[in-house]
């Protein structure tokens, strides 16, 4: 289920992995979700949103977003030719040579059925791969 969440006041957004949305000013939009579970046959309301429909809150889509990557990666590569049409060639790859963690995004559902808050809400949990280093030989003949 797609699910937007209600604003009640400013939302802070950090770099902490263990917290990078606070959900504090958020909240579930409860009162559309309800009325879609809980409709009765045969009353038709306004308030009630249309069967099938995710339940909507206030903030917008793609409010947040996620935590900044930079990558720096590096090859270097050296031949050396050993007599008439023979080539020795050496080379080393850098991947994110700078070894800074990149974190993915952090958890954005604030609840799986709609009434219960997620735990796991705002926190990261997982970031791309640290440094490689690759070393290749090649002889050409």
């Amino acid at each position: 289920m797609t699910q937007r969440v209600s604003l009640t006041g400013p939302v802070s957004v950090s770099d902490d992995s263990k917290g990078a949305i606070d959900s504090s000013n958020l909240a579930l939009p409860l009162v559309g979700c309800i009325n879609q579970i809980f409709a009765v046959p045969g009353i038709v309301s306004p308030l009630q949103p249309i069967t099938g429909e995710a339940c909507k809150g206030t903030s917008l889509r793609n409010g947040f977003t996620g935590p900044n990557f930079f990558s720096f990666d590096l090859s270097i590569q050296k031949g050396f030719s050993i007599g008439e049409g023979r080539v020795l060639s050496l080379r080393t790859e850098f991947y994110n040579l700078t070894n800074r963690a990149n974190f993915h995004n952090p958890i954005g559902v604030l609840s799986t059925d709609g009434v219960t808050p997620n735990p796991d809400f705002g926190k990261i949990k997982s970031a791309r791969d640290p440094r490689q280093i690759q070393f290749a030989v090649r002889f050409t003949s």
